[in-house]
């Protein structure tokens, strides 16, 4: 399995660059509000 993105149209590259870059910045969004000192860490 191909892991590199050098077959795919230059389109697509962008495409897919884009995609991961919003992939992380909505992550890092979600990890910062769960790490936030007002939330309280939970325990059963």
């Amino acid at each position: 399995m191909r892991t590199s993105l050098d077959h795919l149209p230059p389109a697509k590259q962008r495409e897919l660059e884009r995609v991961v870059q919003i992939l992380f910045e909505e992550f890092g969004d979600a990890i910062a509000i769960a790490t936030s000192d007002w939330k309280k860490p939970a325990r059963i």
